[in-house]
């Protein structure tokens, strides 16, 4: 028996669609796979092949536990990016091995000046200083691109309430078109995570 995916973490061409594979991705785990993406720059293509793509790596494995959140661009405030960033609290453990992933979109400020992040509330800089103090063990890797995708995910125990309501929206998620998903899962201006812990 195959391993379950867990998670992907992709990058593609500004010109490709990702959502009819990422809508492929969601049927196959019945919508219980963490996913992060964005479009980057033409050149990050260029030296490896001359043809349209996506480029990237899925985690398999019943030791890893994932989970992705965005952070819209629209909300921008301290309180819901640390509420954003709390969730993955419920089952982080420092004593495992995890990593982070932030996809965090080209457009947004950029804040140098640590007091300036912290007057602000807002930006790269801010969520990562924000995301290391919640999370001191694990190292965070990240990327600017062009446009953000994130299928929100939480591994909440099977059988609890907030695992039924994840359950319960995977179902209208699942029933979505190609062009009603695009709209709930691609993003601007954002800022999209995707966590991973081993056993």
């Amino acid at each position: 028996m195959e391993d379950r995916v867990r998670a992907v973490l992709f990058f593609e061409e500004s010109s490709v669609n990702s959502v009819p594979y990422v809508q492929q991705l969601i049927k196959r785990e019945q919508g219980n796979v963490a996913v992060v993406g964005g479009k980057s720059h033409q050149y990050f293509y260029a030296m490896r092949h001359s043809g349209k793509g996506i480029l990237g790596m899925a985690v398999c494995g019943e030791n890893v536990t994932a989970a992705s959140v965005a952070i819209s661009w629209a909300v921008e405030e301290e309180d819901v990016t640390r509420h954003a960033m709390s969730k993955f609290l419920k089952f982080y453990d420092p004593n495992k091995t995890s990593v982070a992933f932030f996809i965090t979109c080209i457009g947004r400020p950029y804040v140098e000046e640590d007091d300036e992040a912290d007057q602000n509330h807002c930006g790269p800089a801010y969520e990562v200083k924000m995301f290391r103090k919640m999370y001191p063990t694990t190292p965070v890797f990240g990327a600017f691109v062009y446009g953000e995708t994130c299928f929100e995910f939480l591994p909440h125990p099977p059988g609890s309430v907030e695992w039924q309501l994840q359950q319960e929206k995977n179902k209208k998620m699942l029933a979505m078109s190609t062009n009603s998903l695009s709209n709930v899962i691609e993003f601007s201006y954002s800022t999209c995570i995707l966590f991973l812990q081993f056993e």
